[in-house]
């Protein structure tokens, strides 16, 4: 796992200055936040009989709904958006139903209502990433009344090419 995670931040698509070759110098790097999240995608990539869709789903929800968390103006939030995203194939992933997943893990009332029920603001925001990839431009936006769709199609274009770019350092490392 530190191999591939230290072959995925050196990657030559990175640019970086100089080689990391510790995980002391990863966290200085990435910091924790970042570094936990590459840590948690080395491991899913890892799971065998799950398709490379199923993790660019993931990639592309986490990243979207951390978008349209700064686009709505929350900002605080947005790593709580980010997880709602990233955790919504959990079920797919373990081959569990979603409310048995969020029962064992340590999360918010919020994020268990938002990846359980689609409640709450990272709720609906997972229903728009949901709606986004059917391709339902009849929507519904409760909570985003605000929201201009442009910037929604944007941030949910951009999360996309995020995720296959994530997708690709991880397969070359």
């Amino acid at each position: 796992l530190t191999h591939k995670l230290l072959a995925a931040i050196n990657h030559p698509q990175n640019n970086l200055p100089k080689i990391i070759d510790s995980l002391k110098q990863a966290v200085n790097f990435m910091g924790l936040k970042r570094l936990k999240f590459w840590v948690n995608m080395l491991m899913l990539s890892e799971v065998s009989e799950v398709p490379t869709e199923l993790l660019v789903t993931a990639l592309v929800r986490a990243k979207f709904l951390e978008s349209l968390a700064t686009s709505i103006g929350q900002d605080v939030i947005k790593e709580r958006f980010f997880m709602v995203g990233l955790f919504s194939t959990l079920n797919a992933f373990l081959k569990t139903p979603m409310v048995d997943i969020v029962d064992q893990l340590p999360l918010s009332d919020s994020i268990k209502a938002a990846l359980t029920d689609q409640k709450g603001m990272m709720g609906q925001a997972l229903f728009i990433a949901r709606a986004l990839e059917q391709g339902n431009t009849h929507m519904i936006m409760t909570g985003f009344e605000g929201a201009d769709i442009m910037v929604i199609s944007n941030d949910y274009m951009n999360a996309t090419g995020w995720a296959n770019q994530t997708l690709n350092s991880l397969s070359a490392a």
